[in-house]
């Protein structure tokens, strides 16, 4: 007997669908695969005892219409995300749409920030609205592009996790330390607000107008909500 995680098929049969009404994309295998793993790395996994293929989760679905729902909501942020910086060319551009920042200039760039929203007993939440700021000024963090969410809403399917990747900051010179501090600020009815902060030390360096995808992740401790009191 062999174990098998459930949600394999629930997203695979998902990016097919979401795929075949999209044009613009590019749909390779490379491609399709990175966008199935986006979505399992976000997703909590269901084990059964060897594969019932696709007739079984099919079955499942018509009883949980929530977890389709959600895991649809995944897979199209999936192909967002994935479709504006494929794998295999390693590259994306960079843009800042009010002031085209020359990138290959000396700049700060920012990892991927990475958190999960929890309660009190330290399970997972969804429906929170997460948004990051500047710590300093209070003002949301442009991201690198569309494709990532600023303030973003968790869904059920996320398991509670998150993900920024802030736009890089021009620096006076190159080979600069500087610390950037920021604040999570996380929203759900039925819950306090909280304010988590955290702070990054980041070098200057150069890039060229691309840079690679592959960026470094930061994990962020788990953002702990309250419930308000009656």
């Amino acid at each position: 007997m062999e174990i098998y995680n459930l949600m394999e098929d629930y997203v695979k049969h998902a990016i097919k669908v979401l795929l075949e009404d999209k044009e613009d994309i590019c749909k390779c295998e490379q491609c399709r695969m990175d966008m199935i793993c986006y979505c399992l790395n976000k997703t909590k996994p269901r084990y059964v005892i060897s594969s019932r293929g696709f007739v079984h989760t099919r079955n499942e679905k018509r009883e949980n219409m929530q977890m389709n729902i959600d895991i649809l909501a995944l897979g199209q942020e999936a192909i967002d995300v994935i479709s504006h910086m494929p794998r295999h060319e390693q590259k994306i551009k960079i843009e800042n749409k009010e002031n085209k920042k020359e990138i290959g200039k000396s700049s700060f760039f920012f990892p991927v920030f990475v958190g999960r929203v929890v309660d009190e007993d330290f399970q997972s939440l969804s429906d929170a609205k997460v948004t990051l700021t500047f710590a300093d000024t209070g003002e949301p963090a442009e991201m690198i592009g569309d494709y990532w969410k600023n303030p973003t809403t968790l869904v059920p399917a996320m398991d509670g996790t998150f993900s920024f990747h802030v736009q890089p900051l021009l620096a006076d010179e190159l080979g600069i330390k500087k610390n950037f501090k920021f604040c999570l600020e996380i929203e759900k009815e039925g819950y306090e607000k909280a304010c988590k902060y955290f702070e990054i030390a980041l070098f200057s360096s150069i890039s060229s107008r691309e840079i690679d995808i592959a960026a470094n992740f930061y994990q962020i401790e788990d953002a702990i909500l309250f419930k308000e009191e009656d």
